[in-house]
């Protein structure tokens, strides 16, 4: 079983995301569930913007 949960916000040209994974796995020792948190964070350098005189 896996369970994916998933957000992301823009914040001025500014993409953060923020990803949680629970998985649980079944093993010879009983019940056991392994969290992952991922927290990414990048600017958007495609967006539209003023021309550079000289680029």
């Amino acid at each position: 079983m896996r369970t994916e949960l998933s957000a992301a916000t823009h914040l001025d040209r500014v993409y953060c995301g923020v990803e949680v994974q629970l998985v649980y796995e079944k093993s010879l020792y009983g019940l056991r569930y392994v969290v992952w948190v991922f927290f990414r964070c990048h600017y958007d350098f495609k967006a539209p913007g003023p021309p550079v005189a000289g680029a």
